[in-house]
């Protein structure tokens, strides 16, 4: 390879390559939904990932009150981690807003009023929350704590092995109650119910690898965080199916803000702090009213709930429900405090969105609690920041695979120029064997053996020279008395003679 074109090949940027490596990992169509990886990934590149950072900084998003000390109800020996990463740091009374304070005060006021049941109005009126929810509903309030999200950022603890693998062979397994009660000729009939259940899952499962590898404790650098490009390279990368649930998951999130942007716009978000809570209302207000949220988010050009539990297979919803709620009782499992937390979080975050989606009522405020309000935007943004770290991953990984191809043609090149000079070298040296063969100096010297041969084999006589150097080159007693040109000599022999 020539310099010139080693040359033109560095002198493009190597960004212009992996752009050009990932447009073609981005052009595929994900599957249940009406767009392609593509333009979801321009959109979470050009604004989205940097705005949903920015809300998730923000008090009412920050503070999450969750029941991390529910106990397990599957293994009564359920194992715990107790390594100080595993561990939660909960919230001190002054980091909570003092307006939810004062709320909680007079809800449990509220609770603790008897009710006359014989009053009809008022049993008309009351509601059975636990019917809307798509995750488990902890009813015990006093049990749950308030957690900061961002002092208790998501990523590797080192809860793994056996413990973390029986969690998730029994979030696999409960997806087999969805065919509950269901004749096993009639379970063709919600093939598509089935497929979006898997998706949902194994997205949330992709989800939590990225977010560990993104998080990867970093070599020789105690207590510094950061991505994994080998783990990803060895885990993800062939994994194109995990990586595509993780994207629909993202479009399932950004169909459920689409379809309740007007409860999101209207929701009380006020935590006391005017300007912490201006901040808030303006960027929520600004991603709602974005063209990509209000149209390419809508069911048209995204995912499309109305293909889901139509007529006949309705009877499949109750199934699906359960699943969900199956799966946040195994998450009281997971022994490690901050997976535990993270996990919980998301599948709130998923079953809101599942809510949003698929409730028979007309969408209001009064439906939603804070936290679920919380959980849908902080995993939305958690999709977001994982589908960022793929996306970055995918270009280290293509970008390598550059550096190495350029490393061979800098390679070839350096051969070429190497045997550019070699062969002027031998040039001058011929032309000093011819002369010295005029003068009729034809001693049997070790110099001029040199000489003769590399006349001989640079003027043609490649045999004759090959014949002479043999027996020097490949006698093992000689090798070790050679000397450094003896032994350049005898590399050129076992280079223009290999069959002699």
């Amino acid at each position: 390879m020539s310099t010139t074109r080693l040359n033109t090949l560095i002198s493009i940027p190597l960004c212009v390559y992996a752009l050009l490596f990932i447009a073609v990992l981005r052009a595929s169509q994900i599957q249940d939904c009406c767009c392609d990886t593509e333009t979801v990934s321009t959109h979470n590149q050009e604004f989205l990932n940097e705005i949903l950072t920015v809300i998730r900084q923000r008090t009412f998003f920050r503070i999450f009150k969750v029941d991390i000390y529910k106990p397990c109800k599957l293994w009564p020996d359920n194992t715990l981690c107790f390594k100080p990463t595993c561990s939660v740091q909960e919230c001190c009374d002054a980091d909570i807003p003092q307006k939810w304070k004062d709320m909680e005060v007079a809800n449990n006021q509220q609770y603790n009023i008897q009710v006359d049941l014989f009053v009809s109005d008022t049993f008309e009126h009351w509601h059975n929350i636990d019917e809307d929810q798509w995750v488990s509903y902890s009813g015990n309030q006093d049990q749950m704590v308030y957690v900061d999200l961002v002092r208790n950022a998501d990523g590797y603890t080192g809860y793994k092995g056996e413990e973390a693998g029986k969690i998730w062979r029994a979030v696999y397994e409960a997806k087999n109650l969805l065919y509950l009660n269901i004749d096993a000729a009639d379970r063709h009939l919600y093939q598509r119910e089935d497929r979006v259940l898997f998706r949902l899952i194994s997205g949330f499962h992709t989800l939590t690898t990225c977010m560990v590898f993104a998080n990867w404790p970093l070599p020789h650098q105690p207590h510094k965080y950061g991505p994994n490009l080998e783990l990803y390279e060895k885990v993800l990368h062939d994994h194109q199916d995990w990586i595509e649930n993780l994207y629909f998951d993202f479009v399932f999130l950004l169909r459920a803000v689409n379809k309740a942007s007007h409860v999101l716009s209207a929701y009380d978000m006020n935590t006391g702090n005017p300007s912490d809570d201006a901040m808030t209302h303006g960027l929520m207000n600004y991603l709602l009213r974005t063209d990509f949220v209000q149209t390419q988010c809508s069911h048209l050009h995204s995912f499309d709930e109305s293909t889901m539990f139509q007529e006949e297979r309705l009877l499949i919803m109750d199934n699906f429900k359960n699943v969900f709620r199956n799966i946040s009782d195994i998450m009281d499992c997971v022994g490690c405090e901050k997976c535990k937390l993270h996990a919980k979080l998301e599948l709130l975050g998923l079953g809101t969105a599942l809510k949003i989606l698929f409730t028979k009522d007309v969408l209001s405020v009064d439906m939603f609690e804070r936290n679920e309000i919380l959980a849908l935007m902080v995993t939305l943004g958690k999709y977001s920041d994982a589908i960022t770290f793929i996306e970055d991953m995918e270009q280290q990984l293509k970008l390598k695979k550059l550096k190495q191809n350029m490393h061979g043609y800098v390679d070839i090149d350096n051969e070429w120029e190497q045997q550019q000079q070699t062969q002027a070298t031998h040039d001058d040296t011929s032309t000093e064997a011819a002369e010295m063969n005029a003068t009729g100096d034809e001693s049997d010297g070790f110099d001029v053996l040199i000489y003769q041969t590399f006349a001989a084999l640079f003027l043609g006589e490649k045999v004759d020279a090959c014949q002479q150097w043999k027996r020097f080159c490949e006698s093992k007693e000689t090798i070790e008395e050679q000397t450094m040109v003896a032994q350049n000599i005898c590399n050129l022999y076992a280079e223009f003679c290999p069959k002699i």
